[in-house]
């Protein structure tokens, strides 16, 4: 509170937190959301995708990725006549990034895929298998992993590596879909994995809270969710046609034709005219 208001500026990650700050504290601040790095979190070939899933797969743990182990066959690429392409059976990949922990309620996204594969079942084809990626670490982990797989979902495969920090922005990359289960604490700032999502230019599927919808943007560039049901049925309307025709197809055009600033020309939108404005008022206050 008090190095807030003897500041010459201020800046913030959210239009929450700017009128937060403003209303408790009277401290003036501008929004500078934050950006992933632009060489990183961005599109990636199919040749990048095919090694990443290849390497992946020759872990026991993870042969799922590549069942009949053969490295020129993943589950969602392979190559023919040296060239990578997308499977024509492949599942929809759903990616996800938690730290396993209370602060995001995992249990939406599990109750919502074992509704998923129910629903397979009785769909006749209209609903693609899913085959679900999600990283991170935490104390919940084996928790829930166990009861994944004590479901043993026939149109549904979970698998959770542990990534290289150079294999990270392609996995995401490879994704047809991200979720997020993160609930700001504060209700004020904005999950860096979402930014990271877009900057691949991947949609987004998001947990609601307070500032969230200052990133994703209802139908435009992702959708948001409240509940597992909610979450399901989302997956359902997206998912249905796949990966001919589908409404997912829709919003993965959107997100590739938003406009998403990079970390650098969000800096020359907003961090540096406001250390420019702070020069100026000490220049003038010097002179004065």
């Amino acid at each position: 509170m008090v190095c807030g208001r003897l500041s010459d500026a201020n800046l913030c990650v959210s239009e929450a937190m700017k009128s937060n700050l403003r209303r408790l504290f009277q401290i003036d601040a501008n929004v500078f959301y934050d950006r992933p790095p632009a060489w990183k979190f961005c599109e990636k070939t199919l040749e990048e995708i095919h090694n990443v899933y290849s390497a992946l797969a020759t872990e026991e743990k993870y042969k799922v990725l590549s069942p009949n182990g053969n490295p020129d066959e993943t589950l969602i690429t392979e190559r023919v006549n040296g060239v990578v392409k997308y499977r024509a059976d492949r599942p929809l990949l759903l990616f996800s990034s938690t730290s396993w922990t209370p602060d995001e309620n995992f249990g939406i996204l599990f109750d919502a895929l074992v509704e998923y594969n129910a629903l397979v079942e009785l769909s006749d084809d209209r609903l693609p298998r899913l085959l679900v990626l999600i990283t991170g670490k935490g104390p919940l982990k084996e928790h829930y992993l166990s009861q994944i797989s004590e479901k043993q979902m026939r149109f549904v495969d979970v698998v959770s590596p542990w990534l290289a920090a150079e294999d990270y922005p392609t996995i995401v990359a490879s994704a047809d879909l991200g979720v997020s289960l993160h609930t700001s604490t504060s209700g004020l700032d904005l999950p860096m994995k979402v930014v990271d999502m877009f900057g691949a230019r991947r949609p987004v599927l998001a947990k609601n809270f307070r500032c969230i919808s200052e990133l994703v943007k209802e139908s435009e560039n992702g959708n948001l969710f409240d509940s597992s049901d909610q979450l399901t049925q989302l997956l359902v309307d997206l998912a249905e046609g796949f990966p001919e025709e589908s409404r997912l197809n829709k919003l993965k055009k959107n997100v590739l034709e938003m406009k998403f600033e990079t970390w650098e020309e969000m800096w020359e939108k907003t961090a540096a005219p406001t250390l420019l404005l702070d020069q100026n008022q000490k220049e003038t206050k010097k002179n004065n």
